[in-house]
Formats: C-alpha cells, structure tokens, sequence
C-alpha cells in the first residue's frame, strides 16, 4: 500500500504540474499562449510516433479518439471516456470518474485550463484532420471534465 500511496501522490504532483504550467503560460505570455500550446501538442504527436505508441494509430479521427477513449478506461486513470459529435468538426470529450479529479477538482477548482486528458484528444485531432483547434477550457466537474473539441 505504501508504493501506492506514493504513486498515487506522484500522479497528483504531475496533474498539479500541468495545471500550474498552464496558468503560469496563460500569465507571463505576451504572445497568446495557444502557440506554445499548438507546438506542444506538434511535439506529442511526433514523440508518440517515434515510440510507437496507439495514440497516433487508427482508421479515421473516430477510432483513434474511441481508441484513447478505451486506453484511458483500460489504464483505470478514469472509470469513463466518450467523444460526442455534436456537429460537423465538433465534438465534446467527457471524462467521468478521474482517479485524482477529487483531489485535484474539488481542492484547486480549476478555471481557464484544459484538462490534460482532453490536451492529448486534441493532439489526436489535430494529428487525424490536419487543423488546428481552439484552445478550449474544460469544464471541471468533482470527479471529471467536459471539454469542447473543434478546429479554429
């Protein structure tokens, strides 16, 4: 139990990172931030290329995002996952029951950020349809996120 714990509180540490390069982006930037955001997400694409990893893999923008759906469910980080088309180019991701929204959610109240589940939907999206998309912030629930994807 003891190397759960500490697991468990590393994953915290790194959900806090990400929240705190976000707001630290979104603040000290004279540039809008989304063009850091955008090069970042360039470089997870072709990282998880060179590492072969599922990410990058699938017939179409739909399977790859069911396929990231699953893995994330797999990996029990979250107990749901689900892209909802709502037209055209646009989609909601929904995480439901994150492994650390109640620490993380519930304690920080995040505003203005991206859940970084939903950073690397939109890596996938970018990476299937060839655009860019708009830097949208999740809405963050006690114990997941509703973030809208859709290209600029």
């Amino acid at each position: 139990m003891g190397n759960e714990k500490k697991a468990s509180e590393a994953e915290i540490l790194s959900h806090l990172l990400l929240f705190a390069y976000q707001e630290t982006l979104r603040s000290l930037c004279v540039f809008p931030h989304t063009y850091l955001t955008h090069a970042i997400l360039d470089s997870l694409i072709r990282i998880c290329k060179r590492m072969n990893l599922g990410l990058v893999k699938g017939e179409n923008l739909e399977d790859a995002l069911n396929r990231y759906a699953n893995t994330l469910k797999d990996s029990g980080l979250v107990k749901d996952a689900w892209f909802e088309k709502i037209g055209g180019e646009k989609y909601v991701f929904n995480v439901q029951g994150c492994l650390y929204a109640r620490y993380v959610h519930s304690i920080l109240k995040p505003e203005k950020l991206t859940c970084r589940f939903a950073l690397i939907a939109m890596a996938i999206y970018e990476k299937f349809l060839g655009k860019r998309v708009k830097l949208a912030d999740s809405e963050f629930t006690v114990d997941g996120s509703k973030t809208v994807i859709e290209p600029i």
